[in-house]
């Protein structure tokens, strides 16, 4: 009888054994990765990623990336979005374009149109295009009092809306924001109403 209990007393230690090792070889990669990127992660936390099958070299990468483009992104921000089933990869590609061009769209901006289906890395280009080519600054000279006047009228999105956009209307260029979500470049909107010196836009109905 003792001698069954040492054999499976060792049995039962190889295997805790085998697991540990086994973690510590999925982890340690990762782990020095993320240090030698100089975006330290607990090797805890690591831990519990592997343990939830997350992929660690995808995250750690993002992870890494966000700290040398300066995006505001967190490890758990990161996991979350990959594990509600977004790319990580595009959103922190998006986010450093943005944040690189000093243009407000973030990563937490981005996760949620990537989890709606938006291509993210275009909406970050077209919201840089605008900054770059001065749309953006013309438009922002719209008279209040003018854009007041149009409220009723249609205008084509010229930049998507979803963060402030660029519609036109009566030949010229003007901010926008939705108040029915996502509006992509081309589409036709109503405005309804004003906001500083923007204009408040939805869908045009067919």
């Amino acid at each position: 009888m003792p001698n069954l209990v040492i054999a499976v007393a060792l049995f039962l230690g190889s295997i805790v054994a085998f697991a540990i090792g086994v973690m510590v070889f999925t982890v340690f990669g990762p782990w020095l990765r993320a240090r030698a990127g100089r975006a330290p992660i607990a090797w805890l936390r690591l831990c519990t990623m592997a343990m939830r099958r997350v992929n660690l070299g995808t995250v750690v990468n993002v992870y890494i990336l966000a700290k040398q483009a300066g995006v505001d992104a967190s490890i758990d921000e990161i996991e979350s979005h990959m594990l509600a089933g977004g790319n990580v990869n595009r959103v922190m590609v998006a986010a450093a374009v943005a944040r690189r061009a000093d243009v407000s769209f973030s990563f937490r901006m981005a996760a949620g149109f990537d989890l709606s289906g938006r291509d993210v890395v275009s909406i970050a280009q077209d919201l840089v295009h605008a900054k770059e080519t001065g749309l953006r600054e013309q438009a922002e000279k719209a008279n209040r009092e003018a854009l007041a006047a149009r409220v009723g009228r249609t205008a084509e999105v010229v930049h998507a809306i979803g963060p402030p956009g660029l519609v036109t209307v009566d030949g010229e260029l003007v901010q926008a924001v939705s108040v029915g979500g996502y509006l992509p470049k081309g589409a036709t909107v109503e405005i309804v109403g004003t906001k500083d010196n923007m204009v408040v836009v939805k869908a045009a109905a067919d």
